[in-house]
């Protein structure tokens, strides 16, 4: 069983020759054998068994043991005793509460060091079995007595038949290949349980048979894959049911990792997002997992962007700081996207936004480096906007002292700014001040002054004049017209939302 040269039960036969096995002891390619002390080899012939039950009753072959005690049903208002089958002896044993009944099992929980294979004995009969293999439950009969039991099938018909098709032996039969088959087979071997029912409890199976022991090996095998190109076949095996039914976090993260690989990294967040909705809502450890993960993915894209030299990073970017806003790593994947894009104020913008380690103060010294040089270099800001929009939200730095609000007007020919940042300036309007009609906004008085200096990302205009003007329901903005661009190159690209200027 589970692919091992030698998987043993010590068992112990009852009077009428009946042995007590766990369930999953019969999930393997073969039906089990007894094996006497002696070197002899019985077969079973005949077992009585439960749907549901964790423990089927096998008959020895041949088997009629007057020495041996009778099997008998478990007394809770009677002392019970333990018999390890492995050292012999009895010792008394507190009656435990019984977790809850499956078929004829009373099922409880083993405590301390007694979880290897024992008999439970009561009156001198045997009321129960505990089989070792790292089990955490033990198992006391509440059925009839041995003597009143029928067999009910055959050995092979339990096996090739009532539990052929059950999510265990499915598991118990992929993990027999390790030695025979190809990884993708395998993982396709291991996949198909999920589909299946389950039977018993995982507090029943040995851990190689559980859940969470088979999704680790599926995430091993999974990752080579991924490792050799074979992203197509791994999403093709991590299906929608395998995900649901495993409800498994690394067998999650293996096949979006196989989404981003075979179709594209917004697929993949989709496709984790459906996730984490539809199967790992409810489950808060498992939701701060794929939080890292989702991170980690992010992280990896970005990467991958500022390795290849392409463009987009910043768009990535932007994506991952709405969900970790503070996630200092990622921070600093920011501000390499924006330095491979060029896009200086940007990323001088995200340096000076976080604190960062100690550590990452040679790489710190770096980045500003590379952004001085690079502003001096080609005299250029970037500016990021909506795809589509005709007026462009900036904030600009007006004589060295106050930030004001503009749109981008590429249609406006004039500068202007609100009365109350007139105000802030220090600038006077009166009855000398200049009045002019100005059209395009309506018809309306402004008064011409004339601004020190216009800082824009990086980008001084001097001596700029602009008119004082509170806009029809945008009382707090500005606009900057021709009179300011004028002053650069000027690239638009609305598609993506980008304006470039470049000095003259």
């Amino acid at each position: 069983l589970m692919g091992l040269d030698s998987f043993a039960v010590e068992a112990a036969a009852t009077r009428e020759g009946w042995l007590g096995l766990p369930v999953w002891s019969f999930f393997g390619p073969e039906p089990p054998v007894f094996h006497e002390a002696g070197g002899k080899t019985r077969g079973l012939d005949w077992v009585t068994w439960t749907d549901g039950s964790p423990v089927v009753l096998c008959r020895l072959e041949g088997s009629e043991d007057p020495q041996a005690p009778r099997l008998g049903p478990w007394d809770p208002s009677s002392s019970l005793a333990r018999v390890p089958l492995r050292s012999g002896g009895m010792a008394g044993f507190p009656n435990p509460p019984a977790i809850r009944q499956a078929g004829p099992a009373a099922v409880f929980r083993l405590l301390g060091d007694n979880d290897d294979s024992a008999l439970f004995v009561q009156s001198g009969r045997v009321v129960g079995w505990a089989f070792g293999q790292a089990l955490e439950n033990a198992y006391l009969w509440t059925g009839p007595s041995g003597s009143e039991l029928s067999p009910m099938f055959r050995v092979d018909q339990l096996t090739k038949g009532l539990l052929w098709d059950v999510r265990e032996a499915h598991f118990a039969r992929a993990a027999a290949l390790e030695r025979t088959a190809l990884p993708l087979a395998r993982l396709e071997a291991f996949a198909s349980g999920f589909a299946r029912p389950a039977l018993p409890d995982p507090g029943d199976l040995p851990p190689q048979l559980r859940p969470a022991s088979v999704a680790a090996l599926m995430h091993r095998l999974a990752a080579g894959l991924l490792a050799e190109g074979a992203a197509g076949d791994v999403l093709r095996v991590l299906d929608d049911t395998v995900i649901r039914q495993s409800s498994d976090v690394t067998l999650l993260e293996d096949a979006c990792s196989a989404v981003s690989a075979a179709r594209d990294f917004s697929s993949a967040l989709r496709y984790l997002e459906a996730a984490r909705r539809d199967v790992f809502r409810d489950r808060p450890r498992d939701l701060k997992e794929l939080d890292a993960f989702e991170a980690r993915l992010y992280k990896d894209r970005l990467g991958a962007i500022i390795k290849a030299k392409e463009a987009g990073g910043l768009d990535v970017f932007d994506r991952a700081r709405r969900r970790f806003p503070d996630d200092l790593e990622l921070h600093f994947l920011g501000v390499e996207a924006a330095l491979l894009e060029r896009d200086w104020a940007r990323a001088s913008e995200l340096l000076a936004m976080k604190s960062y380690p100690a550590a990452w103060a040679d790489k710190v010294k770096v980045f500003e480096t590379a952004i001085e040089r690079g502003r001096t270099d080609d005299e250029s800001a970037v500016i990021r906007f909506n795809p589509g929009e005709k007026n462009i939200p900036v904030h600009a730095y007006l004589n060295d002292r106050e930030v004001q609000k503009f749109f981008i007007d590429t249609g406006a020919e004039v500068t202007t700014i609100p009365r109350r940042t007139a105000d802030a300036l220090g600038i006077t309007i009166d009855d000398s001040t200049k009045a002019v009609l100005l059209s395009g906004v309506g018809e309306n008085i402004a008064y011409e002054v004339t601004l020190d200096s216009v800082e824009l990302v990086g980008l001084r205009v001097y001596g700029l004049k602009a008119y004082v003007l509170d806009l029809p329901s945008l009382p707090e903005w500005g606009l900057l017209g021709i009179d300011f661009l004028k002053n650069f190159q000027v690239d638009i690209d609305n598609r993506r939302g980008v304006l470039r200027l470049r000095k003259k």
